[in-house]
């Protein structure tokens, strides 16, 4: 079965986002099932990890340089959709890209490629639903939505006041019309958790069209937890503006009035933003890019994931369950985990509760311990990848099928 993968970000082994990894993950399993070719975005920098040729996977890289340098060409490039939030592609992706993804279908296309199924990875590519199925009207339409987009403009809306909200208000609007209209266009749409799932099916898809499959996460169940550390973790890519001002909200409402004179705060991850650095202490680490977190896990007694914005399952909870590490997590932080506060978690809103669930768990070490055995094994029990894998690709199977029977006979 001849598959074609359109994909917004590249993938490699080991990449530095939770995105790319459930990517990654995903495509080196499908390519060994099916007749795969990926056409792909990728930043030049990215460049020397790409591993396309050593899995032999039949992949057309389009190099994009996104830097900011760069975005004199790009405005100028959009000059008609200006400031191109209204326009086509809404600014979640330059209409260049567009340009580019369409221009390389369309020279498939014409050369008599006709792959059975169309695989749209991430919003930004799904966007063109429409148009690329006129580039492939006899193929099965998937979109792959890592997160609602829509979702996390809502969130934004709710944030803004004064005219700044009017502007989020007509941005949300945007995306979310855009965004249903892209998901009907579809034969059939893949989604990370149930609770995506439930939201795109209020916007009049079917639930039988909607296949839930497990984010990839790196399992770190070999780890023991040490309930009398006395460190706070927060990890993820941190140059992403939901992790570093999440992580600089718990220091200035949590950490410092609350918790520095008994605790260690460790912000881990990749390329964290110069924001944290004027809060560097004996107290607060910031670490930067670390081969293998396991070291953090073991020195901390839990997680805090006090998340101020984004939309989706978030795999850094996931992996932190998985390794037995009580999450204090709010709404959007626990969003898509089907774990109970108290048993699996503890759920906080406001910075009071956070300092209060730290000092619970000053009092009562000992009653950590069963908290992480409950995180741990719904992890194992929910997020299982050999399992999501084989529903996968039941669902690109089936989405075949019923699109061939149903398609229009000459």
């Amino acid at each position: 079965m001849k598959v074609l993968l359109v994909s917004r970000y590249c993938a490699y082994d080991n990449a530095g986002y939770a995105g790319s990894r459930i990517h990654n993950y995903y495509l080196k399993r499908l390519y060994k099932d099916f007749d795969l070719k990926l056409l792909t975005i990728a930043d030049p920098a990215d460049a020397p990890r790409l591993d396309f040729e050593r899995y032999k996977i039949d992949a057309d890289v389009v190099f994009v340089d996104e830097r900011p340098q760069r975005a004199l060409f790009f405005l100028f490039y959009n000059w008609r959709n200006i400031p191109n939030y209204f326009g086509k592609t809404l600014g979640l992706v330059n209409g260049y890209i567009h340009k580019v993804i369409l221009k390389k279908l369309k020279i498939l296309c014409k050369s008599g490629y006709s792959p059975d199924c169309v695989l749209l990875e991430w919003t930004q590519v799904a966007l063109m639903a429409s148009r690329i199925k006129k580039n492939f009207p006899d193929a099965a339409l998937i979109v792959y939505e890592h997160d609602v987009c829509f979702l996390g403009f809502k969130r934004k809306l709710a944030n803004a006041s004064g005219i700044r909200k009017i502007a989020e208000y007509l941005r949300f609007c945007s995306v979310k019309n855009a965004e249903t209209a892209s998901l009907h266009a579809a034969d059939h749409i893949v989604t990370l958790n149930e609770k995506d799932a439930d939201l795109i099916a209020r916007c009049g898809i079917s639930s039988s069209n909607i296949t839930v499959i497990s984010p990839f996460f790196t399992d770190y169940g070999d780890v023991i937890y040490n309930p009398e550390s006395n460190g706070i973790l927060f990890f993820g890519a941190m140059d992403r503006p939901e992790n570093y001002e999440s992580a600089v909200w718990f220091i200035e409402n949590v950490f410092i009035p609350h918790l520095q004179n008994k605790h260690v705060f460790y912000i881990v991850g990749n390329k964290p933003h110069h924001v944290l650095d004027k809060y560097k202490s004996e107290r607060i680490a910031v670490t930067g890019f670390v081969p293998d977190i396991r070291q953090y896990l073991g020195k901390s007694f839990c997680m805090a994931a006090p998340l101020t914005m984004g939309a989706g399952i978030k795999v850094k909870v996931i992996e932190a369950m998985s390794a037995g590490l009580p999450v204090l997590a709010n709404d959007i932080a626990i969003e898509g985990i089907p774990a109970v506060n108290n048993v699996h978690y503890l759920h906080c809103r406001n910075p009071g509760d956070y300092a209060a669930a730290v000092g619970r768990i000053d009092k009562d070490r000992a009653g950590l311990r069963e908290i992480s055995a409950n995180a741990k094994k719904l992890v194992a029990d929910v997020f299982n990848l050999d399992k999501s894998y084989s529903t996968y690709k039941q669902a690109i199977y089936k989405t075949c099928s019923a699109r061939l029977v149903n398609r229009p006979r000459l």
